[in-house]
Protein backbone atom coordinates (compact mmCIF):
# COMPACT_ATOMS: atom_id res chain seq x y z
CA UNK A 1 0.00 0.00 0.00
CA UNK A 2 1.44 3.19 -0.72
CA UNK A 3 0.89 6.39 1.64
CA UNK A 4 0.45 9.91 0.08
CA UNK A 5 1.84 12.67 1.54
CA UNK A 6 1.38 16.07 1.29
CA UNK A 7 4.51 18.60 1.84
CA UNK A 8 4.55 19.02 5.53
CA UNK A 9 4.51 15.22 5.98
CA UNK A 10 1.07 14.75 6.65
CA UNK A 11 -0.61 11.98 5.37
CA UNK A 12 -3.49 12.73 3.02
CA UNK A 13 -4.20 9.59 1.71
CA UNK A 14 -4.06 5.94 0.96
CA UNK A 15 -3.69 4.38 -2.53
CA UNK A 16 -3.91 0.53 -3.74
CA UNK A 17 -3.01 -1.05 -6.82
CA UNK A 18 -3.84 -4.44 -8.09
CA UNK A 19 -3.65 -6.05 -11.48
CA UNK A 20 -6.01 -7.02 -13.73
CA UNK A 21 -5.35 -8.96 -17.17
CA UNK A 22 -1.57 -7.56 -16.87
CA UNK A 23 -2.70 -3.59 -16.25
CA UNK A 24 -2.07 -2.03 -13.50
CA UNK A 25 -5.45 -0.59 -11.75
CA UNK A 26 -5.06 1.65 -9.09
CA UNK A 27 -7.40 3.38 -6.23
CA UNK A 28 -6.72 6.29 -3.93
CA UNK A 29 -8.76 6.08 -0.52
CA UNK A 30 -9.06 8.45 2.31
CA UNK A 31 -8.47 5.71 4.90
CA UNK A 32 -6.59 2.86 5.04
CA UNK A 33 -9.21 0.43 5.97
CA UNK A 34 -11.16 1.06 2.84
CA UNK A 35 -8.35 0.61 0.81
CA UNK A 36 -7.84 -2.84 1.99
CA UNK A 37 -11.39 -3.10 1.55
CA UNK A 38 -11.33 -2.07 -2.01
CA UNK A 39 -7.56 -4.31 -2.62
CA UNK A 40 -9.36 -7.20 -1.31
CA UNK A 41 -12.65 -7.34 -3.21
CA UNK A 42 -10.51 -6.52 -6.33
CA UNK A 43 -8.27 -10.12 -5.52
CA UNK A 44 -11.25 -11.70 -5.20
CA UNK A 45 -13.02 -11.29 -8.60
CA UNK A 46 -9.62 -11.44 -10.44
CA UNK A 47 -9.21 -14.66 -8.77
CA UNK A 48 -12.78 -16.01 -9.70
CA UNK A 49 -12.36 -14.72 -13.17
CA UNK A 50 -9.58 -16.74 -13.54
CA UNK A 51 -10.63 -19.76 -11.83
CA UNK A 52 -13.04 -19.57 -14.35
CA UNK A 53 -11.00 -18.90 -17.08
CA UNK A 54 -12.36 -15.27 -17.50
CA UNK A 55 -11.24 -12.11 -17.70
CA UNK A 56 -12.80 -9.09 -16.72
CA UNK A 57 -12.15 -5.41 -18.77
CA UNK A 58 -11.94 -2.96 -16.63
CA UNK A 59 -11.88 -0.12 -18.89
CA UNK A 60 -14.63 -0.43 -21.62
CA UNK A 61 -18.04 1.47 -21.40
CA UNK A 62 -21.57 0.05 -22.39
CA UNK A 63 -21.69 2.43 -25.10
CA UNK A 64 -18.73 0.51 -26.23
CA UNK A 65 -19.45 -2.87 -25.78
CA UNK A 66 -23.21 -2.20 -26.91
CA UNK A 67 -21.85 -1.03 -30.24
CA UNK A 68 -19.77 -4.23 -30.66
CA UNK A 69 -22.55 -6.34 -29.65
CA UNK A 70 -25.13 -4.54 -32.29
CA UNK A 71 -22.43 -4.72 -35.06
CA UNK A 72 -21.87 -8.42 -33.88
CA UNK A 73 -25.42 -9.52 -34.46
CA UNK A 74 -26.19 -7.36 -37.71
CA UNK A 75 -22.79 -9.15 -39.04
CA UNK A 76 -23.97 -12.65 -38.71
CA UNK A 77 -27.22 -12.30 -40.60
CA UNK A 78 -29.66 -12.18 -38.58
CA UNK A 79 -33.50 -10.74 -39.01
CA UNK A 80 -32.74 -7.03 -39.90
CA UNK A 81 -35.57 -5.70 -38.08
CA UNK A 82 -34.58 -7.72 -35.03
CA UNK A 83 -31.48 -5.76 -35.26
CA UNK A 84 -33.78 -2.74 -35.62
CA UNK A 85 -35.96 -3.09 -32.32
CA UNK A 86 -32.32 -3.75 -30.69
CA UNK A 87 -31.09 -0.93 -31.89
CA UNK A 88 -34.15 1.36 -30.78
CA UNK A 89 -34.33 -0.08 -27.50
CA UNK A 90 -30.57 0.83 -26.91
CA UNK A 91 -30.85 4.47 -28.56
CA UNK A 92 -34.48 5.11 -26.15
CA UNK A 93 -33.81 3.78 -23.19
CA UNK A 94 -30.60 2.24 -22.38
CA UNK A 95 -28.50 5.04 -23.76
CA UNK A 96 -28.92 6.73 -20.28
CA UNK A 97 -26.02 3.73 -19.25
CA UNK A 98 -23.88 4.39 -21.62
CA UNK A 99 -20.76 6.39 -19.96
CA UNK A 100 -20.69 3.90 -17.56
CA UNK A 101 -18.10 0.81 -17.45
CA UNK A 102 -19.59 -2.18 -18.06
CA UNK A 103 -18.04 -3.52 -14.99
CA UNK A 104 -19.92 -0.60 -12.79
CA UNK A 105 -23.48 -1.54 -14.02
CA UNK A 106 -25.33 -3.47 -11.03
CA UNK A 107 -28.50 -4.58 -10.06
CA UNK A 108 -29.99 -0.74 -9.32
CA UNK A 109 -29.59 0.19 -12.37
CA UNK A 110 -31.93 -2.86 -14.12
CA UNK A 111 -34.44 -1.70 -10.96
CA UNK A 112 -34.28 1.71 -12.08
CA UNK A 113 -34.50 0.83 -15.59
CA UNK A 114 -37.68 -0.47 -14.16
CA UNK A 115 -38.79 2.24 -12.24
CA UNK A 116 -38.53 4.64 -14.91
CA UNK A 117 -40.52 2.56 -17.30
CA UNK A 118 -43.56 1.95 -14.74
CA UNK A 119 -44.36 5.57 -15.39
CA UNK A 120 -44.63 5.90 -19.23
CA UNK A 121 -47.82 4.22 -20.68
CA UNK A 122 -45.96 1.30 -22.34
CA UNK A 123 -47.88 -2.82 -22.01
CA UNK A 124 -46.10 -4.42 -19.21
CA UNK A 125 -44.85 -6.78 -22.57
CA UNK A 126 -43.15 -3.68 -23.83
CA UNK A 127 -41.45 -3.30 -20.44
CA UNK A 128 -40.52 -6.43 -20.53
CA UNK A 129 -39.02 -6.62 -23.82
CA UNK A 130 -36.62 -3.28 -23.19
CA UNK A 131 -35.88 -4.84 -19.78
CA UNK A 132 -35.13 -8.67 -21.87
CA UNK A 133 -32.74 -6.84 -24.09
CA UNK A 134 -30.72 -5.10 -21.43
CA UNK A 135 -30.20 -8.68 -19.55
CA UNK A 136 -29.50 -10.24 -23.18
CA UNK A 137 -26.53 -7.21 -24.35
CA UNK A 138 -24.77 -8.38 -20.61
CA UNK A 139 -25.29 -12.40 -21.32
CA UNK A 140 -23.11 -11.69 -24.21
CA UNK A 141 -21.01 -9.69 -21.77
CA UNK A 142 -20.50 -12.70 -19.98
CA UNK A 143 -20.09 -15.02 -22.67
CA UNK A 144 -17.47 -12.50 -24.57
CA UNK A 145 -15.94 -12.76 -20.93
CA UNK A 146 -16.14 -8.85 -20.38
CA UNK A 147 -18.01 -9.77 -17.15
CA UNK A 148 -17.97 -12.26 -14.55
CA UNK A 149 -21.52 -12.91 -13.86
CA UNK A 150 -24.78 -11.39 -15.29
CA UNK A 151 -25.67 -8.47 -12.82
CA UNK A 152 -29.11 -8.22 -14.24
CA UNK A 153 -29.71 -11.89 -13.16
CA UNK A 154 -31.67 -11.48 -10.00
CA UNK A 155 -33.90 -8.66 -11.23
CA UNK A 156 -37.46 -10.25 -12.14
CA UNK A 157 -39.52 -9.32 -14.92
CA UNK A 158 -43.10 -8.24 -14.25
CA UNK A 159 -45.69 -10.06 -14.06
CA UNK A 160 -48.34 -10.36 -17.16
CA UNK A 161 -51.69 -11.24 -17.65
CA UNK A 162 -51.59 -13.80 -20.28
CA UNK A 163 -53.78 -12.67 -22.97
CA UNK A 164 -56.03 -15.53 -24.67
CA UNK A 165 -55.03 -16.45 -28.23
CA UNK A 166 -58.53 -14.46 -30.68
CA UNK A 167 -59.04 -17.04 -33.10
CA UNK A 168 -62.58 -17.76 -35.24
CA UNK A 169 -64.29 -20.59 -34.95
CA UNK A 170 -65.07 -23.63 -37.84
CA UNK A 171 -68.45 -21.40 -38.51
CA UNK A 172 -66.93 -18.23 -38.60
CA UNK A 173 -64.35 -19.89 -41.06
CA UNK A 174 -66.26 -21.44 -43.24
CA UNK A 175 -68.41 -18.36 -43.45
CA UNK A 176 -65.32 -15.92 -44.16
CA UNK A 177 -64.25 -18.38 -46.90
CA UNK A 178 -67.58 -18.72 -48.66
CA UNK A 179 -67.96 -15.02 -48.76
CA UNK A 180 -64.41 -15.06 -49.98
CA UNK A 181 -64.30 -17.79 -52.76
CA UNK A 182 -63.81 -15.25 -55.97
CA UNK A 183 -60.99 -13.47 -54.33
CA UNK A 184 -57.63 -13.80 -56.17
CA UNK A 185 -56.53 -14.80 -52.41
CA UNK A 186 -59.12 -16.82 -51.84
CA UNK A 187 -56.04 -19.71 -51.85
CA UNK A 188 -53.55 -17.86 -49.37
CA UNK A 189 -57.03 -18.33 -47.33
CA UNK A 190 -57.07 -21.94 -47.48
CA UNK A 191 -53.46 -22.41 -46.69
CA UNK A 192 -53.12 -20.15 -43.73
CA UNK A 193 -55.91 -21.59 -42.21
CA UNK A 194 -55.50 -25.12 -42.86
CA UNK A 195 -51.55 -25.16 -42.37
CA UNK A 196 -50.91 -22.52 -39.74
CA UNK A 197 -48.28 -20.94 -41.53
CA UNK A 198 -46.72 -17.54 -40.44
CA UNK A 199 -47.43 -14.59 -42.68
CA UNK A 200 -43.62 -14.35 -44.19
CA UNK A 201 -43.62 -18.13 -44.98
CA UNK A 202 -46.89 -18.31 -46.71
CA UNK A 203 -45.19 -15.46 -48.85
CA UNK A 204 -41.49 -16.85 -48.81
CA UNK A 205 -43.09 -19.82 -50.16
CA UNK A 206 -41.69 -20.93 -53.46
CA UNK A 207 -42.33 -24.08 -55.82
CA UNK A 208 -39.17 -26.33 -55.53
CA UNK A 209 -40.75 -26.26 -51.68
CA UNK A 210 -43.95 -27.95 -52.55
CA UNK A 211 -43.59 -31.30 -52.92
CA UNK A 212 -47.11 -33.16 -53.67
CA UNK A 213 -45.76 -36.24 -53.86
CA UNK A 214 -45.54 -36.99 -50.41
CA UNK A 215 -47.92 -33.84 -49.99
CA UNK A 216 -46.34 -31.52 -48.02
CA UNK A 217 -44.97 -27.96 -47.86
CA UNK A 218 -41.13 -27.56 -47.02
CA UNK A 219 -40.93 -24.36 -45.07
CA UNK A 220 -36.77 -22.82 -45.77
CA UNK A 221 -37.54 -19.31 -46.37
CA UNK A 222 -39.39 -16.54 -45.40
CA UNK A 223 -40.51 -13.23 -46.86
CA UNK A 224 -40.00 -9.71 -44.71
CA UNK A 225 -40.21 -6.17 -45.82
CA UNK A 226 -36.69 -5.84 -46.85
CA UNK A 227 -37.18 -9.31 -49.37
CA UNK A 228 -36.81 -13.07 -49.21
CA UNK A 229 -34.55 -14.64 -46.73
CA UNK A 230 -33.50 -17.77 -46.91
CA UNK A 231 -33.68 -18.73 -43.38
CA UNK A 232 -37.08 -18.97 -41.24
CA UNK A 233 -37.98 -17.26 -37.60
CA UNK A 234 -36.65 -19.93 -36.01
CA UNK A 235 -33.75 -20.84 -38.02
CA UNK A 236 -35.06 -24.52 -39.10
CA UNK A 237 -36.78 -26.55 -42.03
CA UNK A 238 -39.83 -28.16 -41.17
CA UNK A 239 -42.48 -29.88 -43.22
CA UNK A 240 -46.04 -28.89 -42.77
CA UNK A 241 -48.37 -31.88 -44.39
CA UNK A 242 -51.07 -30.99 -46.57
CA UNK A 243 -55.08 -31.90 -46.05
CA UNK A 244 -56.98 -32.45 -48.44
CA UNK A 245 -58.21 -28.48 -48.99
CA UNK A 246 -54.66 -27.45 -48.74
CA UNK A 247 -53.79 -29.44 -51.35
CA UNK A 248 -56.36 -28.64 -53.76
CA UNK A 249 -55.38 -24.91 -53.09
CA UNK A 250 -51.73 -25.83 -54.15
CA UNK A 251 -53.33 -27.67 -57.49
CA UNK A 252 -55.01 -24.93 -58.62
CA UNK A 253 -52.45 -22.50 -58.46
CA UNK A 254 -50.63 -25.08 -60.31
CA UNK A 255 -53.01 -24.84 -62.81
CA UNK A 256 -52.89 -20.82 -63.03
CA UNK A 257 -49.28 -20.64 -63.18
CA UNK A 258 -48.93 -17.35 -61.83
CA UNK A 259 -45.74 -17.14 -61.07
CA UNK A 260 -42.69 -19.41 -62.19
CA UNK A 261 -41.04 -19.24 -58.63
CA UNK A 262 -43.20 -17.96 -56.08
CA UNK A 263 -46.37 -19.98 -54.96
CA UNK A 264 -48.62 -16.62 -53.59
CA UNK A 265 -48.90 -14.36 -55.72
CA UNK A 266 -51.02 -11.56 -57.06
CA UNK A 267 -53.42 -12.80 -60.21
CA UNK A 268 -51.11 -11.28 -62.57
CA UNK A 269 -48.24 -12.90 -60.93
CA UNK A 270 -46.72 -9.28 -58.75
CA UNK A 271 -45.70 -10.19 -55.30
CA UNK A 272 -47.94 -9.52 -52.98
CA UNK A 273 -47.00 -6.31 -50.46
CA UNK A 274 -46.49 -7.81 -47.02
CA UNK A 275 -47.92 -5.25 -44.82
CA UNK A 276 -50.71 -4.82 -47.70
CA UNK A 277 -52.12 -8.86 -47.26
CA UNK A 278 -52.63 -7.69 -43.36
CA UNK A 279 -53.68 -4.30 -43.40
CA UNK A 280 -55.20 -3.71 -46.64
CA UNK A 281 -56.33 -7.16 -48.07
CA UNK A 282 -57.12 -9.34 -45.25
CA UNK A 283 -59.77 -6.67 -43.53
CA UNK A 284 -61.25 -6.13 -46.82
CA UNK A 285 -61.85 -9.41 -47.02
CA UNK A 286 -62.84 -9.91 -42.56
CA UNK A 287 -66.07 -6.97 -43.67
CA UNK A 288 -66.88 -8.85 -46.59
CA UNK A 289 -67.50 -11.87 -44.62
CA UNK A 290 -69.56 -9.50 -41.80
CA UNK A 291 -67.10 -12.18 -38.90
CA UNK A 292 -65.33 -10.87 -36.18
CA UNK A 293 -61.88 -8.84 -36.92
CA UNK A 294 -58.97 -10.56 -35.86
CA UNK A 295 -55.55 -10.15 -37.40
CA UNK A 296 -54.39 -12.04 -40.07
CA UNK A 297 -51.49 -13.71 -37.49
CA UNK A 298 -54.59 -15.05 -35.53
CA UNK A 299 -55.24 -17.08 -38.84
CA UNK A 300 -52.59 -19.29 -37.58
CA UNK A 301 -53.97 -19.06 -33.48
CA UNK A 302 -57.33 -20.25 -35.56
CA UNK A 303 -55.85 -23.29 -36.91
CA UNK A 304 -54.35 -24.30 -33.97
CA UNK A 305 -57.24 -23.82 -31.87
CA UNK A 306 -59.64 -25.94 -33.93
CA UNK A 307 -56.83 -28.56 -34.39
CA UNK A 308 -57.37 -29.37 -30.97
CA UNK A 309 -60.70 -29.19 -30.69
CA UNK A 310 -60.85 -31.69 -33.62
CA UNK A 311 -58.86 -34.01 -31.33
CA UNK A 312 -55.95 -33.21 -32.80
CA UNK A 313 -53.07 -34.01 -30.33
CA UNK A 314 -50.49 -31.01 -28.93
CA UNK A 315 -47.10 -33.25 -29.72
CA UNK A 316 -48.46 -32.63 -33.36
CA UNK A 317 -49.27 -29.48 -33.73
CA UNK A 318 -46.24 -28.36 -32.05
CA UNK A 319 -44.23 -29.88 -34.79
CA UNK A 320 -46.66 -28.19 -37.39
CA UNK A 321 -46.09 -24.69 -36.41
CA UNK A 322 -42.45 -25.17 -35.60
CA UNK A 323 -42.37 -24.65 -32.08
CA UNK A 324 -39.50 -25.32 -30.18
CA UNK A 325 -41.31 -27.23 -27.40
CA UNK A 326 -44.77 -28.52 -26.53
CA UNK A 327 -45.28 -26.28 -23.95
CA UNK A 328 -44.82 -23.34 -26.42
CA UNK A 329 -47.86 -24.46 -28.60
CA UNK A 330 -49.78 -25.24 -25.02
CA UNK A 331 -49.36 -21.64 -24.01
CA UNK A 332 -49.95 -20.33 -27.08
CA UNK A 333 -52.49 -21.95 -29.02
CA UNK A 334 -54.16 -24.90 -27.44
CA UNK A 335 -57.06 -22.59 -26.22
CA UNK A 336 -60.25 -24.37 -26.25
CA UNK A 337 -63.58 -23.14 -27.28
CA UNK A 338 -66.00 -22.98 -24.57
CA UNK A 339 -68.44 -24.72 -26.44
CA UNK A 340 -65.81 -27.23 -26.85
CA UNK A 341 -65.38 -27.09 -23.06
CA UNK A 342 -68.91 -27.44 -22.52
CA UNK A 343 -69.45 -30.74 -24.01
CA UNK A 344 -65.96 -31.80 -22.43
CA UNK A 345 -66.75 -31.31 -19.16
CA UNK A 346 -70.20 -33.37 -19.65
CA UNK A 347 -67.48 -36.49 -20.01
CA UNK A 348 -68.37 -36.60 -16.07
CA UNK A 349 -71.71 -35.55 -14.31
CA UNK A 350 -72.03 -36.90 -10.85
CA UNK A 351 -75.79 -36.79 -9.14
CA UNK A 352 -77.29 -38.70 -6.28
CA UNK A 353 -79.22 -41.12 -9.40
CA UNK A 354 -76.84 -43.16 -10.38
CA UNK A 355 -78.73 -43.20 -13.46
CA UNK A 356 -78.51 -39.73 -14.24
CA UNK A 357 -74.77 -39.94 -13.54
CA UNK A 358 -71.74 -40.82 -16.08
CA UNK A 359 -73.66 -43.81 -18.50
CA UNK A 360 -70.33 -45.80 -17.70
CA UNK A 361 -70.41 -45.12 -14.28
CA UNK A 362 -73.71 -46.54 -13.88
CA UNK A 363 -72.88 -49.40 -16.18
CA UNK A 364 -69.40 -50.37 -13.51
CA UNK A 365 -71.90 -49.73 -10.52
CA UNK A 366 -74.63 -52.48 -12.23
CA UNK A 367 -71.75 -55.07 -13.15
CA UNK A 368 -70.57 -54.92 -10.00
CA UNK A 369 -73.70 -55.31 -7.91
CA UNK A 370 -76.12 -56.80 -9.77
CA UNK A 371 -78.72 -53.70 -9.23
CA UNK A 372 -78.21 -49.93 -9.08
CA UNK A 373 -81.24 -49.73 -6.62
CA UNK A 374 -79.37 -52.25 -4.19
CA UNK A 375 -76.59 -49.24 -3.40
CA UNK A 376 -77.16 -47.37 -0.32
CA UNK A 377 -74.22 -44.94 -0.99
CA UNK A 378 -71.53 -44.03 -3.42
Amino acid sequence: MEIIKNKSGFITGYREKVYVNGKAVSKTFKSKTLAKKWKREQLTSRDKSEALGLRQDQEITFKAFAKLWLENYKNNLNAIRTFEAYFSVYNTYLKKFENKKLVQIVASDGFALLDSLCKTKLSISRKNYILRVFKTMLNSAVKYEYLVSNPLKKVDFLKEIQNQQEYWNAEEVCCFLNANKESEFYELFVIALNTGLRRGEILGLCWDCVDLKRNVLIIRRTFDRYGLKETTKTGRIREVPLNDAAKDAILKLVQQQRNTRFVFTKDNGDLINIQHISDRLFKKAIKKAGVKQIRFHSLRATMASNFVMAGGDLQSLSKILGHSTVEMTVSRYAHLHPDFLQKTCNVINFTADVNKSSPNLAHKVRGLHGNVSDLRML
